[in-house]
């Protein structure tokens, strides 16, 4: 393995199930050398259950130092995992963050504000709120995906085709049918005109819903062909997934032709070679 990096990194200040501690001690013991945590920011929705309460922010990033001084020898960074929609239409950037992931777990709907990725019998509901048409849902995802990255400043896109998550095991649609590949892959351009990094992300395949990460292969292979910066995370929600997959997800982006992916340092992000 040769990323020594996870910027994508949920603990209990969120959804994730282990301590900040926890998953600082499993990344030292996995050989990496620089962690940030990205727990959801607060949205107001009453229904969302993963974001970090508004009055807990502090303390969260108070931990993260406090863990520094602790564990010299890992880098640790501040991050969110920033949501493209509040119960207010507000997005703030706290200061005090050192990079940002731009993430659409939840989008709109007909019948109002939806998730994506929450259950398959949440996506149900979303496709139903379409009248059943599933591509009008999948069109609408990569419009809110595409219009973030253009108009919010964050580091990172994360998880850029969230949208087939469940299909493995609930064949919602076939992704390798032309419509799903020409609109993802038109999408896919847009969004990397903005000059963000893409997340290639295993998170899905330590929840086992996938056995590949996101994007999909053929994705890869477009911003293999722009030119796109790529980063492996790995989303973990648990300490024993905090390197889930990357060794095959270095071999995979190899395969493609990339040679480098980006790493966030003190001052910035560089690449690095895979």
């Amino acid at each position: 393995m040769t990323t020594k990096q996870n910027l994508h990194t949920h603990c209990t200040f969120c959804d994730g199930k282990d301590a900040m501690e926890t998953m600082v001690r499993a990344a030292i013991d996995h050989g990496l050398t620089s962690l940030g945590f990205s727990s959801h920011n607060y949205t107001g929705f009453p229904w969302d259950e993963c974001g970090i309460h508004k009055d807990h922010i502090d303390a969260y990033f108070q931990e993260i130092d406090r863990l520094q001084e602790t564990y010299p020898q890992i880098t640790l960074y501040r991050g969110f995992e920033i949501e493209s929609r509040s119960q207010d239409g507000t997005i703030i950037f706290d200061p005090r963050l050192q990079y940002s992931i731009g993430s659409c777990h939840i989008f709109a709907t007909p019948k109002g504000m939806m998730e994506v990725d929450y259950s398959p019998e949440r996506y149900r509901q979303a496709i139903d709120a379409f009248g059943g048409n599933v591509q009008t849902l999948v069109e609408n995802y990569f419009q809110e995906v595409v219009r973030y990255a253009k108009a919010e400043p964050f580091s990172i896109i994360g998880h850029f085709d969230l949208v087939t998550k469940f299909l493995e095991k609930e064949p919602f649609f076939d992704e390798q049918e032309g419509w799903y590949q020409d609109m993802a892959i038109g999408y896919l351009e847009e969004a990397a005109r903005t000059g963000k990094i893409f997340e290639v992300n295993t998170g899905a395949i330590s929840r086992g819903w996938r056995q590949n990460p996101y994007p999909a292969t053929f994705l890869l292979e477009r911003l293999h062909s722009l030119h796109a910066p790529v980063l492996i995370s790995s989303d973990c929600h648990s300490a024993g997934a905090i390197t889930c997959h990357f060794d095959e997800t270095e071999n995979l982006l190899k395969s493609i032709g990339f040679k480098e992916q980006m790493q966030l340092t003190d001052h910035g992000f560089q690449p690095v070679s895979l």
